[in-house]
């Protein structure tokens, strides 16, 4: 059985490894088969049934302190790639695989994704460890080929877009808790976008 911890840092699920033994509450100890990936998804199966069954009141009463106290990881997260499960299928963790991406970001490209792989254009590529970098350069295309286009319906004032930024930097300036691995990467994707635009509209970094 895992051992008991409250001094250890809780890690996202991402930052987990694959390989993490749930036998004490499935009482499955072959180990997951296929790819990393592959075992991910499975992990995220057993995950889920433990919590749907309540198999972890053989250690704890609360879910919540059966992932952070036992796994050491966020139950957040957990229940995050429990729902990403369910709604894309473990075809989402062999393309998170070679890019993580938002629930959102996947279901702007999902229509391109199929068992064997990644559909760009006329181009198949397998989902395979040699193909990672590939994998990713087309995640980042379909997304910007996908993405939301701006609204011309309406244009905002330059005071009321400063405004919005100064709350949200203020927003930031009072967060204090520790961020997982997704939210560092949305965190990076909503500055790095601010940042492009402010290019584009000709600031300069001072």
């Amino acid at each position: 059985m895992p051992p008991k911890s409250s001094k250890t840092a809780i890690r996202s699920f991402e930052d987990a490894p694959a390989s993490l033994d749930l036998s004490p509450w499935t009482g499955c100890l072959e180990p997951p088969a296929g790819t990393c990936a592959d075992a991910r998804a499975t992990l995220v199966a057993d995950l889920r049934r433990i919590r749907d069954e309540k198999l972890y009141r053989s250690v704890t009463q609360t879910w919540e302190e059966f992932c952070e106290r036992h796994l050491l990881i966020s139950r957040r997260s957990i229940d995050r790639n429990i729902r990403r499960l369910k709604e894309f299928g473990p075809v989402y963790f062999r393309v998170a695989a070679a890019m993580p991406l938002s629930s959102n970001e996947y279901r702007m490209i999902r229509e391109h994704v199929c068992p064997e792989g990644l559909r760009l254009d006329d181009a198949l590529i397998p989902f395979d460890g040699r193909n990672r970098q590939w994998l990713a350069e087309a995640v980042t295309e379909l997304l910007r080929r996908n993405g939301p286009r701006p609204s011309r319906t309406r244009i905002e004032s330059f005071q009321r877009v400063a405004a919005r930024l100064e709350a949200a930097a203020k927003a930031l300036d009072r967060y204090d808790r520790a961020l997982d691995r997704l939210q560092k990467l949305e965190l990076s994707a909503l500055i790095g976008r601010a940042s492009r635009r402010a290019l584009q509209l000709g600031v300069r970094p001072a």
